[in-house]
């Protein structure tokens, strides 16, 4: 029985890990364009480039993502 249990953890380790870096380059693609809603410069890094308000905001739901993804591949199904 400890096989399927760290099979089944294994797959949803490896699923998690494909969902984190989907959304990883999804997140990067806004952060690095250019868009309407990105906002004023919060943190100046060059003459030209700088951290907007919306990457900032990018950030957060990133994080928040990846914490959920995180709790459903370590948290048991009958326990969630």
């Amino acid at each position: 029985m400890p096989d399927a249990v760290s099979r089944d953890l294994v797959r949803r380790a490896l699923m998690g890990l494909a969902v984190v870096g989907v959304l990883s380059v999804l997140a990067l693609a806004v952060v690095v364009g250019d868009h309407r809603f990105q906002g004023p410069v919060v943190l100046p890094l060059t003459w030209s480039h700088g951290l907007h308000l919306g990457d900032g905001l990018v950030g957060l739901a990133w994080l928040l993502c990846v914490g959920m993804v995180a709790r459903l591949v370590v948290a048991p199904a009958a326990s969630r």
